[in-house]
């Protein structure tokens, strides 16, 4: 009996072993990569990864929209705001014609 029970408890301890691995390896890629959204900064310290922007209110990094490499020629008058830099733009096309470069939506 004991002899049938020795390599059940060896898998069982692989097994767990490997999943103790996999959640250490994911626990360091999330904190080192910069996909932890809950980092937070604020206009001294802006040290959010790429692809994310810092909304000061929230005091926390977003993720970023990009402008098209291409402006539009001119801008509809609809208000969806958006923010970049702390500055608020009444939407998308007004903040890319300024030069903006990523924005977040929703006020500032």
């Amino acid at each position: 009996m004991l002899k049938k029970l020795i390599p059940f408890v060896k898998k069982v301890l692989i097994s767990v072993m490997i999943i103790a691995i996999l959640f250490v390896t994911f626990t360091i890629f999330y904190y080192n990569n910069g996909i932890n959204l809950k980092k937070s900064c604020s206009i001294e310290k802006n040290v959010c990864p790429n692809e994310f922007i810092c909304n000061f209110n929230e005091k926390k990094c977003v993720a970023a929209e990009k402008c098209p490499e291409k402006n539009a020629d001119f801008c509809i008058t609809l208000y969806d705001p958006v923010c970049s830099n702390g500055k608020e733009y009444s939407n998308s096309c007004f903040a890319c014609k300024e030069g903006v470069k990523n924005y977040y939506k929703g006020g500032c």
